[in-house]
Order: C-alpha cells, then structure tokens, then sequence
C-alpha cells in the first residue's frame, strides 16, 4: 500500500486493484475539503490509476459536485436526458440505472460523440442490486501500447466517426441535443500525461473514416476484441455509498446490466476538450 496525505488527521492509503487499472482509496471523507496537498496527490493517483474507489461515502449530491471540482469543472452532463434526468438541470442527477442499463452494456467512454467529450466522470451508489450490476474498467491506452507496431503506425493516422443516436434509438431513448456526431482520431494523446490512447469503443464508434465498410468493420473488431482483454480491465462489486471517480481521456467501461431493478446512483462529469491525435500541434509524439 503506497502512503498519499493526511486529511483531517486521517491517513489516506491508495491500495491497487490490478496492474492495469484502479484503486482503492482508504481513510478519505468527501464530506470535508481537501488541502492543496493532498488534492495534488489524489490526482497523481488518478492520472496514474485511471479509477479510484472509495467506499461508505454518505454525500449529497452538492458534496458530489464539490469533490470532482477538483478534478475538473462540473458541467450538466450532454446525455444526461438518457439517464432520465433533466439535460438543462444541475450538474448532478440521481437516477435509477435498470430503467436505461442497455445504454452502457458495452464498452464505452462517455459522451465520445461529442465534440468535446467529459474528461472525468463520479458515480456513486446509493442502493445496489442484491445481485448483479458490476462495473468494469479498462484502459486503453495500456490496450493501445501493446499493440504490434505495424498497427499502432497504421491507427496513428486514422480517424473515426463517433455518433450516439442508432443506439439510443434501438432502446427507446431519445436525444435530447443536436450534436449527436463527431469525428475524432483513433488513437489520442493524453493532454495531461502525454499517452497515447486507443480511442474507439463499440458502444459509440460507427466507423473509420475513408475506409471501405467491409475494411472498417473488421478493424473495429480486430481493436474491439483487444480492448476486451482482462489484460486491461478490472472489476468492481458496488456496495451502497461506493464512489468511483475515474478518467474519461484513457479508460473506457462497460456497466454489466444483469439486474433488474434496485440500482440508483447520483452521477457527475467535468468539461472536457478536444481530443487530439497524434499529429496535432502540441500532441506528445
């Protein structure tokens, strides 16, 4: 266990969930503020765990917004109107995921069909399952490392058409906004540390662009296949007041639907940027 702050004379311990991804944060209250200091050390975990964990957390929602505001800018969630909630409302919402579970039952990163998608995401459960309803994590820009050279310079240069509307759709969701497609690169850089990420999810990529569909098609599932590794993932129980704060940029997550009802979560996302490719000016090379 790695040693990170002291917050209200609480020692906070980060304990690792697997090499690739997560971890366990023991000893923090997100009712109370944090210090510059351990803020600082808490986003070194973050950056370098993709998802921390903490667990028994009783917090309102303005809590909620108060903790992610150190990792970002809180902004009203884009598909917030697919979790039920009001688009145009407060940052956070609570809802009762059984009601619309079809929308994250594949890999995905959030919103990624948005010219700016969000760069953190917070979930907390309120009530939990009996059974059922884990979370998985992976990371894909460890995916996109171990990829063969030959296709990682071939991806490099490619773009891919990112759009939400066939899916929400398919169960019965409408859009609740205009911007429901973007193209963005397939593989980004890290604005923070510089990683290359793989960046295509089969919950939201629709295809590569200039590519021959046939062509597009199998490299997609060639890429999805990949990230679906347990190399990359982990996977987490929720018990009830569990908070999981995670990075939007490099991780992507996959909420296992095999439940049916007893699941509600407040939920919260901070503003993001562009995504840049590998070519783009200022984009680590």
């Amino acid at each position: 266990q790695q040693e990170l702050a002291m917050v209200t004379k609480t020692l906070i311990r980060l304990t690792p969930i697997t090499p690739a991804v997560g971890a366990l944060v023991e000893g923090a209250n997100l009712t109370e503020a944090f210090d510059a200091e351990t803020v600082r050390l808490l986003r070194e975990a973050w950056l370098d765990r993709g998802v921390l964990f903490f667990r028994d957390q009783d917090i309102s929602e303005a809590q909620l917004q108060a903790f992610i505001g150190y990792f970002g800018t809180p902004i009203t969630e884009p598909s917030s109107g697919s979790y039920g909630a009001d688009p145009k409302g407060p940052p956070v919402h609570t809802s009762h995921s059984a009601e619309i579970k079809g929308v994250a039952e594949r890999w995905h990163a959030d919103a990624t069909w948005l010219a700016r998608p969000p760069a953190a995401t917070a979930l907390r459960l309120v009530t939990v399952p009996p059974i059922g309803g884990d979370t998985l994590w992976a990371n894909v820009a460890l995916a996109y490392d171990d990829l063969v050279k030959p296709l990682r310079d071939c991806i490099d240069q490619l773009s891919a058409v990112h759009w939400m509307l066939p899916s929400l759709e398919a169960m019965r969701v409408t859009a609740h906004n205009d911007e429901i497609e973007y193209i963005h690169p397939m593989v980004t850089v890290h604005p923070e540390t510089g990683r290359k990420v793989l960046y295509v999810s089969e919950g939201w990529t629709k295809c590569v662009v200039g590519m021959p569909p046939a062509q597009s098609m199998l490299l997609l599932a060639l890429l999805y296949d990949h990230i679906r590794s347990p190399l990359y993932s982990m996977r987490w129980r929720w018990q009830p007041g569990d908070v999981a704060l995670w990075d939007n940029r490099c991780l992507q997550h996959f909420a296992v639907p095999d439940y049916d009802s007893g699941r509600y979560f407040q939920r919260v996302v901070t503003a993001g940027e562009r995504p840049r490719g590998v070519g783009d000016a200022g984009a680590a090379a």
